[in-house]
This record gives C-alpha cells, structure tokens and sequence, in this order.
C-alpha cells in the first residue's frame, strides 16, 4: 500500500469508528503515523482528502449484519441496514453537515455535474441495496419492482430523509425518518405470512 493509500485507510478508520467529524489533518496524520505536512504534501486541502474518502467504496462503511436472520421480518431487516446512511440517533444529526462536505468534496470545482468519486460512490451504495433486495428476494420476500430500481428508490428516500433530518431538526427525528423509510420499504418488499 502507498503512503497515499495509507493516509485515505486511516481517515476512513477515523470516519467508520468516530464518525465523519472526527477528521481533521492532525488527527488523520497521527493515524496514519506522518507529520501534518507529509499529509499535505499528499492532500493540499481537507477537501482533497474528502474528495478521496468519496471516492472509496461503501462497503467499507456499511455492514450486511442481520440480512440473513429469517426470524426477523424482511421489511425490518432492510430498513434497519438502510438506516446506516443516516446517523445512529438524533445526537447524530449534525454528523450528516459532514457527510454532505464529504459528497461536496466529490464535485470538481465550478462544475454542476459530479466527479467519478461521486458517481463510484452512487454505484457502489446502489450495487450494496440490490444485493440487499435481491438476498430478500432469494430467502422468499416478494420485491414490487426491479431490484435495481429499488435500490435507486430505496438511496434516493435515504438522501432526502437525510436533508429533512438538516432541515427540520429537532422537529423531525431519526424515528420520524425510520418510520417513513419503513413505509417505503414495505411497499417495495414484502413477505407471506
């Protein structure tokens, strides 16, 4: 692995176990074991660094524990690995200002449209959904659409959820958001009794 590699691995570490706000240049060298100026030599800006955290993959960050417990519902099982795109509780909820740095970092500079980082990570949180959908599917649950379009549903309900939780908080909660993405959920998947 490159030292390059190494500084984006021990960010994505610092991101994964203490949330996207923990990082900051200081704390990302002393992970990763340089001085504050081998890491800019690397990454001139914290955006820089942002914009290569983006452009990782999200199964580094997400986690399919609990798709194959059959003794819970399929509806609940999905909608609770969809609620790792949101944060855990409503203490959470500014950590999402960050994740939305993280997504900003990912546009070049002066453009409308997004950079490969962006659209990988798109691809990538879409491929991680349809394998969810697709498993349910497997284990007997009924899906009303193509898996695919559900994931793309499914991120798209994420996303928005994620903005109204920036928007509304403390009005609108992380239950709030769990309840709406489950109604969605439920009318994507469902199983037989």
């Amino acid at each position: 692995m490159s030292r390059r590699d190494d500084i984006v691995a021990a960010a994505r570490k610092i991101a994964v176990t203490e949330g996207v706000e923990a990082i900051s240049v200081r704390r990302v060298a002393a992970a990763a074991g340089i001085g504050a100026s081998t890491l800019r030599y690397y990454f001139p800006t914290i955006k820089d660094l942002f914009s290569a955290l983006a452009s990782g993959n999200l199964d580094d960050y997400l986690s399919s524990e609990g798709l194959e417990d059959a003794s819970v519902p399929a509806v609940d099982r999905l909608t609770g690995l969809l609620m790792q795109f949101l944060p855990p509780n409503d203490d959470g909820v500014g950590q999402l200002e960050t994740v939305l740095s993280v997504h900003q970092a990912a546009f070049e500079s002066g453009k409308l449209v997004g950079s490969d980082a962006l659209r990988d990570l798109n691809e990538s949180g879409e491929a991680i959904v349809t394998g969810w959908l697709m498993k349910l599917r497997e284990q007997g649950a009924t899906l009303s659409i193509d898996p695919g379009e559900g994931a793309r549903l499914l991120l798209a309900m994420t996303n928005g959820l994620a903005l109204e939780l920036i928007a509304r908080a403390p009005g609108f909660t992380i239950n709030d958001a769990r309840q709406r993405l489950g109604l969605l959920v439920r009318l994507i998947v469902s199983e037989e009794k």
